[in-house]
């Protein structure tokens, strides 16, 4: 089940929503167009997997195993950053991103 949070982020404008259900959350970032899949369907893990485009099938993102959504949305978010930034290390951290709101929205619970 998603809580209040996690639908309030998931309907945010950073995101269009392909598919959501209690097994499945598939999202498209509106920034680099990369589509994601949220496997909810195991009892406590969630899986997390990544295309680049959305004819492509998917694919693991680093193996990438979560205990919450949140952690799911934080690692798209961080996906983002690094490809806009063009694959390139942070050299300066910018004042506030859409990755320090999803920190900010959880610990509000």
């Amino acid at each position: 089940m998603y809580t209040s949070t996690d639908l309030s982020i998931i309907h945010d404008p950073y995101f269009t929503i392909l598919q959501l259900s209690d097994e499945c959350c598939e999202l498209q970032s509106n920034n680099t167009k990369h589509c994601w899949y949220i496997d909810r369907s195991r009892k406590g893990i969630l899986i997390l997997y990544h295309k680049h485009h959305i004819e492509d099938p998917y694919h693991y993102q680093a193996a990438f195993l979560a205990d919450s959504l949140q952690d799911c949305l934080l690692d798209i978010v961080n996906h983002d950053e690094y490809q806009l930034r063009g694959r390139k290390p942070v050299r300066f951290k910018p004042k506030e991103t859409f990755f320090d709101y999803i920190v900010k929205a959880y610990q509000r619970i």
